[in-house]
């Protein structure tokens, strides 16, 4: 594990802003605008405590280039970044106009990868800061949309998933991801528009399984509690994990989390809860991520 001082020292070292926010009881978690506007670390023991956050110090080292640098990714690492969808399909952003949509001509925008964000507050420490970018994202109709990202976080001391267990401790973040139409141009299903997804990196583990809750109820009526056909790109010959590493209830997915294959999971709106976590019944620690889930609300697909 790498200590948070060290990676507060390497983004000041590079020249990228950042903002420490605070809790009590020695709890932080690190910002760093600069990076296309994501959350790098948490930490329970202050800056001089260690994190288990998954970060690339190597590559923050390297720094940006555009046109993705490190392969299509650019990859930092972080507890959470920022990704406008449509990837795919007639609205995506991730293929030129024209380009066949094939995994060879896939390419991460750089509104994504290399956007600044202005760190608009604290101007010191603090337990929320809220930093904002300006953006163009052409989709693959030749349509530019531009788009003010606003990212508000704020560190969050209490944790209701403990369940008041004896000695549990928690650190975690609140992320709040606002986008505002800049130009002329209305955002219609003719045009296109963005939708906000937020990618987590978490460090895979021997033990570690993912848990990811769906609603029970008939597929006539919610659909299939889970697909692999989301995202063939990602996996031209399948997407579905082997057996051996998920199964299907009628109340969760399990999939367990080593590192060990590509997949990637689609729980369709209409099952999915807004709740999903991993646990590591070796080391006794739990991820919990909760979402806002509108299954009636439009919805920007690939």
């Amino acid at each position: 594990m790498t200590k948070v001082a060290d990676l507060i020292n390497l983004l000041e070292k590079r020249g990228n802003t950042h903002a420490l926010l605070e809790g009590s009881e020695g709890r932080v978690v690190v910002v760093a605008p600069s990076l296309a506007g994501r959350v790098l670390c948490m930490g329970f023991d202050g800056i001089d405590g260690e994190t288990d956050s998954y970060v690339l110090p190597d590559e923050i080292e390297k720094g940006f280039t555009k046109g993705g640098r490190g392969g299509i990714w650019g990859n930092f690492g972080g507890d959470e970044r920022i990704w406008l969808c449509p990837e795919a399909g007639k609205y995506g952003f991730f293929f030129a106009p024209g380009e066949d949509q094939v995994f060879e001509n896939y390419l991460v925008p750089d509104a994504l990868q290399t956007a600044c964000y202005e760190l608009k507050k604290p101007s010191g420490n603090g337990g929320a800061a809220t930093f904002s970018a300006s953006v163009s994202l052409v989709n693959y109709q030749g349509n530019t949309l531009d788009v003010e990202i606003v990212r508000q976080i704020e560190i969050v001391d209490s944790c209701p998933f403990t369940l008041g267990l004896e000695g549990a401790e928690s650190v975690g973040f609140a992320s709040r991801t606002t986008v505002r139409n800049t130009s002329d141009t209305t955002w219609t299903k003719e045009v296109g528009a963005p939708a906000i997804w937020t990618l987590g990196q978490f460090v895979s583990k021997e033990h570690s399984v993912v848990v990811l809750p769906i609603r029970p109820g008939p597929e006539s009526d919610l659909g299939k509690p889970v697909s692999t056909e989301y995202f063939p790109l990602l996996a031209p010959d399948g997407a579905a994990p082997p057996s051996e590493y998920w199964s299907v209830t009628d109340k969760c997915v399990l999939l367990k989390a080593n590192g060990g294959v590509q997949t990637k999971l689609e729980i369709p709106r209409r099952r999915a809860t807004g709740r999903m976590a991993s646990i590591d019944l070796a080391e006794f620690t739990m991820t919990v991520v909760e979402h806002a889930a509108y299954p009636e609300l439009a919805y920007v697909c690939s």
